[in-house]
């Protein structure tokens, strides 16, 4: 995934030798900077606007993963749903309102899309109530 601004792109790798997954921030034609490792698998889904946070995912299983938002500037790695939710989370992108768009089954048997306000904590269902899963989606910029 690359930054908004193009210089940095930001992935997950395991060590050689095997390990916790490490995701990592790599600027071309330097070496990569760990920005965490963890246990299990995470996946990099977009940069804040600002390329100061980025979110990642991750997933446990089909039925089971967790949204996060690495701050770059604290080095805290902050939940963004409440992780006694048992829901599957597709993709998520930041919008540039200040929240995230991101797929999931919160509430549905289908994968529906879905807005957080980062400010409040609400969800807004956007695709409405559907009798399909939402796939993927993009941002307008």
């Amino acid at each position: 995934m690359w930054s908004k601004a193009g210089t940095e792109v930001a992935y997950t790798r395991v060590p050689a030798g095997g390990g916790d997954r490490q995701v990592v921030v790599h600027t071309p034609g330097q070496p990569a900077a760990v920005l965490f490792s963890a246990k299990g698998a995470w996946y990099v889904l977009d940069f804040s606007p600002d390329d100061a946070r980025i979110l990642v995912r991750h997933y446990v299983s089909i039925n089971e993963s967790y949204l996060y938002e690495f701050d770059r500037h604290t080095g805290a790695l902050n939940p963004l749903l409440d992780l006694g939710l048992r829901i599957a989370i597709g993709t998520a992108r930041y919008d540039q309102d200040g929240g995230v768009l991101f797929t999931s089954d919160l509430g549905s048997e289908f994968v529906r899309l879905h807005r957080l306000a980062l400010t409040s904590g609400r969800i807004e269902l956007l695709s409405g109530d559907l009798a399909w899963d939402v796939e993927t989606f993009e941002v307008a910029a």
